[in-house]
C-alpha cells in the first residue's frame, strides 16, 4: 500500500460503525419477529412443531445479533476532528458520488498533446470518513498510453485528500483524436465505515446508505491526441502519491499549483507540510 507523502501519522476517531436509520429499522424489525418465535415457542406443544420455532429462531437471531452489535458499535469513541473536505470546498471539484466516503476524481494534464510526448493522469482523492480507507485502482486498456492490468493501492488516513500523479507517454503511433482511459477503482474500509467527519467550514455534508456504502465504480478520464509529431518523450518523471491536506495539516495548494505547472519530465518538489 502506497502512503501520501510527506509521511504523517493520522488515527481513526470516532466509533467503529455509522448506525443510522436504516439500521435501527432493519434491527428493531427482526428483533420483533424474534420476540414472535420465542413466545410461540414457549407456548408450543408438539415436539415437530418445537424443532422448527427453534430453527426460526437461529435465522432470524443471528441477523438480529449482528444489527445490535453494529449498534453498540455506532455510539462513543469520542469527538470527531473536522473535516477540510478539500476537494468539494475549496478546489470546487464536482464529485456526483462517493465509494465508502472517498470522493475521487482523475483527469490529465496536460489535456492536449502531440503522439510521442507525455501527459500526467492526476488521480485525486479525499476521505470525509473518521477512519481508514483503502483504494485499488485498475486501469483499463488504453493502446495509446499503457498496458492494461496496472493496479495501484493506496491508503487514506481519516480526513485525509491526497493526489497521485502518474507521468505516461503517449504512445508515436496513437491516432489524433480522444482517447479514454478506464479507471476501475474499489474502496474497502479495514477498520470499519466509522462516521462522516463534520466539516470546519460548518456546512453540513451528508452521504446516503446507497453512496456509503458503495465500494466499486469507475472512471474514465480522457486525453487529445492533436495532429502533428511532437519530440519524442525523454526521460519522465517519476510517480507521485502526495498528501493535499488533513484534519491537522493545511492545504497544500502549492502542490496542486506545481502539478498543474509542472511538465511530465519535472518532479513535483515537496516541502514540510503547514501544521492547521
Amino acid at each position: 500500500m502506497n502512503e501520501p507523502q510527506p509521511p504523517e501519522t493520522i488515527w481513526d476517531s470516532g466509533p467503529r460503525h455509522r448506525g443510522g436509520a436504516a439500521l435501527w429499522i432493519f434491527t428493531l424489525a427482526f428483533t420483533l419477529v424474534v420476540g414472535v418465535m420465542g413466545v410461540a415457542w414457549l407456548f408450543e406443544q408438539s415436539s415437530n412443531d418445537v424443532v422448527l420455532v427453534l430453527f426460526m429462531l437461529l435465522l432470524f437471531g443471528v441477523p438480529c445479533g449482528w444489527g445490535w452489535w453494529r449498534l453498540v458499535q455506532s455510539v462513543g469513541g469520542g469527538e470527531l476532528p473536522p473535516g477540510q473536505y478539500f476537494l468539494v470546498e475549496q478546489m470546487k471539484f464536482t464529485i456526483a458520488r462517493t465509494l465508502h466516503d472517498v470522493a475521487i476524481t482523475a483527469f490529465f494534464r496536460p489535456e492536449a498533446v502531440r503522439a510521442g510526448e507525455g501527459t500526467c493522469l492526476l488521480i485525486f482523492l479525499e476521505n470525509y470518513s473518521a477512519r481508514r480507507r483503502e483504494v485499488t485502482i485498475t486501469l483499463g486498456k488504453c493502446p495509446a498510453l499503457v498496458p492494461a492490468g496496472r493496479q495501484l493501492e493506496l491508503t487514506l488516513g481519516a480526513g485525509q485528500a491526497a493526489v497521485y500523479r502518474w507521468p505516461m507517454p503517449v504512445q508515436p503511433q496513437a491516432a489524433a483524436r480522444e482517447h479514454e482511459l478506464t479507471l476501475k477503482l474499489q474502496v474497502k474500509a479495514p477498520h470499519g465505515p466509522g462516521k462522516l467527519l463534520p466539516a470546519a467550514s460548518g456546512r453540513t455534508h451528508s452521504s446516503s446508505q446507497l453512496l456509503a456504502t458503495s465500494s466499486a465504480f469507475r472512471l474514465n478520464p480522457t486525453f487529445n491526441v492533436v495532429a502533428g509529431s511532437g519530440a519524442p518523450a525523454g526521460p519522465l518523471a517519476a510517480s507521485a502519491y502526495l498528501a493535499l491536506c488533513s484534519p491537522t495539516a493545511k492545504p497544500r495548494f502549492d502542490l496542486v499549483r506545481q502539478i498543474s505547472e509542472a511538465r511530465p519530465d519535472q518532479p513535483v518538489m515537496l516541502d514540510p507540510p503547514p501544521l492547521a
